[in-house]
């Protein structure tokens, strides 16, 4: 029931306060990021929520079905006056292209082929970031961003979002599982309700703008 940082600290025998891990980013990778934004007509004062659309291909079920993203991503847009960043690499290349084309204008890609840094950066300028367990949440929580993670496979205990954002974790009974393949229908992931995704991103939303 202890997060990883928690575990690691017990393991050498330190007194663990909440210390968080940080990610400092170059120059050259805030420019890159910067660059982005303004050509884009993104202003990091306005509302730029950033969804990460894939998960890796190491536990089953661990992100959204594209159908999905696109149905909680018309919901964001509908329900909040905040532009959508998508974010991916090159495994999220044909889902990034499917939202594209299912929701037109109503997103805007980052690209699946940033290197490292760059895709960090480009998650930095974002408001909130909405993601799975995966890398781009550890990202987004070491750079001290707010985050709406969601959890089906793994642990949600063992994550650590220092208070600056929530979880939304499946209710299905067979889960956390952490296995590679799953038969299940419907998923751990379908059970996730997507109106509580949203109202936790209009919860951080409304905090970001009051700070």
């Amino acid at each position: 029931k202890k997060t990883y940082q928690e575990l690691i600290f017990e393991t050498v025998k330190l007194n663990y306060q909440s210390n968080p891990y940080e990610l400092v980013l170059d120059k050259e990778h805030i420019n890159f990021a910067g660059i982005f934004f303004k050509k884009n007509n993104l202003d990091r004062k306005d509302a730029v929520i950033g969804i990460n659309t894939g998960a890796g291909r190491v536990f089953a079920n661990k992100n959204l079905r594209k159908e999905r993203i696109v149905e909680l991503l018309e919901l964001l847009y509908k329900e909040l006056s905040a532009k959508i960043v998508l974010l991916g690499g090159p495994l999220e290349k044909d889902i990034n292209e499917y939202i594209k084309k299912t929701m037109e204008e109503k997103v805007i890609d980052s690209g699946c082929n940033n290197s490292l840094k760059e895709f960090a950066a480009l998650i930095n300028n974002c408001s909130l970031i909405i993601s799975a367990d995966t890398l781009a949440m550890h990202i987004a929580i070491a750079l001290k961003k707010p985050v709406v993670a969601f959890f089906g496979p793994t642990c949600a205990q063992e994550i650590d979002l220092y208070n600056r954002g929530s979880k939304i974790i499946t209710q299905a009974e067979c889960a956390p599982c952490y296995k590679n393949k799953c038969d299940k229908k419907p998923t751990c992931m379908d059970s996730i309700p997507l109106k509580k995704i949203v109202k936790s991103v209009k919860e951080l939303i409304t905090i970001l703008r009051i700070a």
